[in-house]
């Protein structure tokens, strides 16, 4: 069955079934008015150079740091789409209007900056503020958009049509407002991704790489993959349409400020890291040493903290980690932060590299963010210190298995492994491990079994957890309202 729905004067055709994608844009009815508006605001458009929204199955390996798991899909422009290097002047504006994914983890739409430099890629590469995720994107969705007294509300986000902006000159964005009305379609769906003046984006050296990032990797991500790779996929491009402005500006007419979402949730008692929750989890921390000190037959190698800070590895430039400081710091000490995302918080033991052997055991506990309204998701993977197949590539992903998500870890009780106690039955926290096969412990925890043909005797590698998305606040969670993982190596005793 097929119905249409009217929304703020634009039809748009949506399909019941469930497993079929139901928004579709590619006969856009509206596009061409909005187009004829913006030549008569003085913009110029050539259809040629329309981007498209291009994933790439082979490109989720390789880069530093990149996370294997999310799926890039990258503006491409020109008459084949094969240019991802664009640049634009200081007050052009890039138009996304298409559609969002389809169900999933998440998703997140962000114009990044791209400059040349000593990068894997010839490019330092940097967030520019916030991400247009599934929590604030305005969409021309299946539900109504406003309330009685015409306040926007939010809706169904994922697979529906969203209207995104791209520019550094907020009049070049109030001229898009006014085009939409005049061609009959609601400003109020515009949503904004900005290139503020705290990037220091540099119109005559400097490109713009929009990019849409899903996530599905959830206990239902193959239940949902099918209608994911369909979308990202298919014949259809997703759209992204130029309007030039006057090229002889160097700058914006209105530049705009970064506004930043808050990360902080007002009320700390409210948060994860409390007095008496600090004080629980080194209950934890030292119920966990003693397990396997005590009776395991381990010796405690060494400890450390998940801290969000950036650091170099043996104090290599090229082993540099500042994902954590996100785009602005990156920009400013021209460092690759390799599509950062500010609705991740990023943590490590800050540059310490570790290696595996048949009597080593690294036991990670924690608490579950997910648990404390902190996050949405959260996990930790591990990237070699340099790849064994190719040295020349470093801080790349482990192949499978590679990392430990919270719904894997949340199967198991942490008081099977360490006994009860107040702070087990109090705190939500949870065990895991990361060993040699023999001494693997994936019947008691969430575990890493990693043969030496995964990690070699002379390989090593670095611990990285991301926790993704505080839903009271729509961004990172904040650094200070949580508390920081645990790393603890054991070696066992002869």
């Amino acid at each position: 069955m097929t119905f249409i729905l009217f929304i703020s004067s634009l039809f748009i055709s949506v399909k019941s079934s469930a497993d079929k994608l139901h928004c579709n844009i590619e006969n856009d009815a509206h596009i061409d008015k909005i187009i004829a508006a913006m030549l008569d605001k003085g913009y110029s458009f050539d259809p040629s150079e329309t981007g498209g929204v291009i994933y790439d199955r082979d490109k989720q390996v390789g880069a530093p740091l990149w996370n294997s798991e999310a799926l890039y899909g990258e503006a491409f422009f020109g008459p084949d789409q094969s240019n991802n290097d664009f640049r634009i002047n200081a007050c052009d504006i890039l138009l996304f209007r298409g559609c969002t994914p389809p169900k999933s983890t998440y998703f997140g739409y962000r114009s990044y900056m791209k400059r040349p430099g000593d990068a894997w890629n010839g490019y330092l590469g940097s967030s520019m503020g916030d991400t247009l995720n599934d929590e604030v994107i305005r969409t021309e969705c299946n539900d109504n958009n406003y309330d009685e007294h015409g306040k926007y509300k939010k809706s169904m986000t994922f697979d529906s049509v969203a209207n995104i902006a791209t520019t550094a000159d907020m009049q070049s964005f109030m001229d898009l407002q006014h085009a939409y009305h005049e061609a009959g379609v609601s400003p109020k769906l515009l949503n904004l991704d900005s290139i503020p003046i705290e990037a220091n984006f540099r119109f005559d050296d400097d490109v713009i790489a929009p990019a849409m990032r899903t996530l599905n990797n959830g206990e239902d991500k193959d239940e949902l993959q099918p209608l994911l790779d369909e979308y990202m996929y298919g014949s259809f491009k997703q759209p992204v349409y130029v309007f030039h402005c006057d090229a002889s500006l160097s700058s914006p007419r209105i530049p705009m400020h970064a506004n930043l979402r808050e990360t902080k949730v007002s009320h700390i008692r409210k948060t994860e890291n409390t007095p008496k929750n600090r004080r629980l989890f080194e209950d934890i921390v030292a119920a966990t040493k003693h397990e396997f000190t005590v009776n395991r037959g381990f010796e405690l190698v060494s400890e450390h903290e998940f801290r969000n800070e950036h650091g170099r590895v043996d104090d290599e430039p090229a082993l540099q980690v500042s994902n954590m400081e996100h785009g602005f710091w990156c920009i400013e000490n021209g460092v690759d932060c390799a599509y950062d995302n500010r609705d991740t918080h990023y943590s490590w033991p800050v540059a310490q590299a570790f290696g595996l052997d048949d009597d080593t055991l690294y036991v990670v506990v924690g608490l579950n963010h997910n648990a404390y309204r902190m996050t949405r998701y959260n996990k930790f993977c591990l990237y070699y210190v340099y790849d064994p197949l190719d040295p020349d590539w470093v801080l790349v992903e482990l192949p499978k298995p590679y990392s430990i998500l919270n719904h894997e870890y949340e199967k198991f009780d942490i008081a099977d492994v360490i006994g009860t106690s107040e702070a087990t039955q109090t705190l939500d926290a949870f065990i895991t491990s990361i060993a040699r096969p023999h001494n693997c412990l994936q019947h008691e925890m969430a575990s890493l079994c990693l043969s030496s043909d995964a990690v070699g005797a002379d390989d090593r590698f670095i611990v990285l957890s991301r926790a993704h998305l505080n839903p009271r606040t729509s961004t990172m969670p904040d650094d200070e309202q949580m508390i920081g993982w645990r790393l603890l190596q054991f070696a066992k005793i002869s």
